[in-house]
């Protein structure tokens, strides 16, 4: 992971560590976990929540096809028979191949999302 050089204390330990495992193929991320409580004051496309960029520039095509561009991540679910399930708002219901092949990746890091009865937590890549 590249290391900004005005990084400092304990952010710049953890970097440190993780390039020198990253050496030995071991990725240190995969047991961070990031506790956004209820999921109303985090932007679900524009907070750095699961990586270090904004979904919307990690899937800009999704981002497009998005209605509600500051939607929160509470709101990007339904409680349906005690699961939940994830909504869309999108301008279009048909999608393109580039448009599903974004989809089929954002879903891949959205599973990774556990729930309790009052908040998520993301459990995967959390870089420098």
């Amino acid at each position: 992971m590249p290391l900004k050089k005005d990084i400092s204390g304990t952010w710049k330990n953890i970097c440190k560590v993780s390039n020198e495992l990253n050496t030995h193929n071991l990725n240190p991320y995969v047991s961070i976990q990031v506790d956004i409580g209820n999921g109303v004051n985090t932007s679900f496309w524009h907070d750095s929540w699961i990586h270090d960029s904004p979904l919307c520039s990690i899937f800009p095509n999704l981002y497009r096809l998005e209605t509600v561009k500051d939607v929160v991540v509470d709101a990007c679910f339904d409680c349906i028979n005690g699961g939940k399930v994830w909504k869309w708002r999108w301008v279009c219901s048909s999608l393109t191949d580039c448009d599903r092949s974004e989809l089929e990746d954002c879903m891949i890091v959205v599973f990774l999302i556990k729930f309790s009865l009052s908040s998520f937590l993301y459990m995967g890549l959390a870089p420098c």
